[in-house]
């Protein structure tokens, strides 16, 4: 919350006002709203949407805030604002567990993820597939359910292609703490999102 409070200046900021493909991510999506359903159509001025279907559903609701509030960019940054504070939230619950006999170690973490969140002020895509990912790794490290972290896996793999490159890794660990049958329920759901 107080991570939240302290970019809220940074809500303001005129010369920093999103990424350069923040606006195709809302056309693009919002040519999908308006009855495109052909995908090699979803094309903007910067070339066509390279991106998995999850993105076009993600940007969405935020195609249709922006038709509908003169704010919209603003509010699309507080977004990104909560979307960053939970991602440091999650690494800091994997942070205080993993370094629970020297806490100052994981208050260094956090530090250093407070001290590197520039890419947040651009309002790229990659700030809701990092949430995703950082939910997922906090849930398998704090050994709850990996049936619910590969649900963010799937999520995170629907608006980010690259996120492909996790699942060797992200699947052995699965392997080895849950067993074979959570291995397989968990394949299942990354499939089926």
């Amino acid at each position: 919350m107080l991570n939240i409070i302290l970019q809220l200046p940074d809500l303001f900021l005129i010369q920093e006002r999103h990424g350069i493909d923040t606006m195709a991510y809302i056309n693009q999506a919002g040519q999908v709203v308006n009855g495109q359903r052909n995908y090699d159509r979803l094309q903007t001025v910067q070339g066509p949407c390279n991106y998995p279907a999850g993105h076009i559903w993600l940007y969405s609701p935020i195609y249709v805030m922006f038709t509908r509030y003169e704010w919209a960019e603003h509010y699309l940054k507080i977004i990104h604002f909560v979307a960053s504070s939970m991602c440091n939230f999650f690494m800091g619950c994997i942070a205080y567990k993993y370094f629970k006999e020297k806490p100052f170690y994981a208050q260094m973490v956090c530090f250093m993820l407070l001290a590197n969140q520039k890419v947040e002020y651009l309002m790229y895509n990659d700030q809701f597939a990092a949430l995703f990912i950082c939910k997922a790794m906090a849930v398998l490290f704090l050994d709850t359910d990996p049936l619910q972290a590969s649900i963010s896996i799937g999520m995170a793999l629907s608006i980010k292609a690259p996120v492909i490159m996790l699942l060797p890794a992200y699947l052995g660990s699965i392997h080895f703490k849950f067993g074979t049958k959570h291995l397989i329920g968990s394949l299942m759901i990354i499939l089926g999102i």
